[in-house]
């Protein structure tokens, strides 16, 4: 994949590109970086001119400041689609990704003309799952083990946390750990009012989900929400994943992010 830099602002996105044909941004999720794309990127490059950035505050990409949000994400993802597509282009996000997707097209729709959203960090009130103040502690813990590690063990401690993961995904995942700003996690890096995001998205949207009990967020009720909300939704659920769907249940995902594209087949 070719590297490049794009410039928002004061900072610098870091960005891979691959393939050619019908434009599409990758977006990930927290800690993660471009580079945890590379297997799905490398998938879509036959029909599909793929960007994946990384995200302020991961991987190559500028350090944050204080006060980074979720508008700053957005636009610095509005920041690379103009620097690297002509016309509105569809965008895959994944977790943290998927929220900033989400929050694009409703503010830039002539930006986005197709969303996926897989397993976004939407909830209702009364969804039984950890606190932030646990999930920030949990992710804090992975990272310090993961940079503990010896060099030679670290694919190996990689493969012991994500044992259904393709080979394929570990280099990328442990690269971005490394890499990661922990300040990123004392930012409101996920917030904001997800319904009224859904009410004001104009572009079709695919919400992509796992099962609850192997870690996913989104719950059926409240993909059956978001779907009341913006009726241009369409729903798949895989059982067999978790939050990190598309790399547990990689063949079924791309397919049907394929055929929602309408493109690269």
């Amino acid at each position: 994949m070719e590297e490049t830099t794009v410039r928002a602002g004061s900072v610098e996105l870091r960005v891979r590109r691959t393939g050619s044909g019908e434009p599409l941004l990758l977006l990930h999720g927290v800690t993660d970086s471009g580079a945890c794309w590379s297997r799905v990127a490398a998938d879509l490059a036959d029909g599909f001119a793929v960007v994946a950035a990384d995200a302020r505050g991961h991987g190559r990409s500028s350090r944050i400041g204080q006060g980074f949000g979720v508008e700053d994400q957005v636009e610095d993802a509005a920041a690379v689609l103009r620097a690297t597509a002509d016309g509105p282009v569809a965008v895959w996000g994944h977790s943290m990704g998927a929220a900033t997707a989400a929050a694009l097209a409703a503010a830039h729709p002539e930006l986005v003309s197709r969303v996926v959203l897989e397993d976004p960090p939407f909830s209702e009130d009364g969804d039984d799952g950890p606190s932030l103040e646990e999930v920030r502690g949990g992710i804090g813990r992975m990272l310090a083990e993961v940079r503990a590690a010896a060099p030679a063990d670290r694919i190996r401690l990689a493969r012991a946390s994500n044992p259904d993961w393709d080979a394929a995904e570990l280099p990328g995942w442990v690269e971005s750990k490394l890499q990661f700003d922990d300040q990123v996690l004392d930012e409101p890096i996920i917030g904001g009012d997800w319904r009224a995001t859904a009410e004001r998205i104009e572009a079709p949207v695919l919400l992509v989900t796992g099962d609850p009990d192997r870690g996913a967020i989104v719950t059926p009720s409240t993909a059956a929400a978001f779907a009341a909300l913006h009726p241009g939704t369409a729903l798949l659920r895989f059982p067999g994943a978790g939050h990190n769907v598309h790399r547990e249940a990689y063949d079924e995902v791309l397919a049907a992010v394929r055929d929602f594209l309408g493109s690269g087949n």
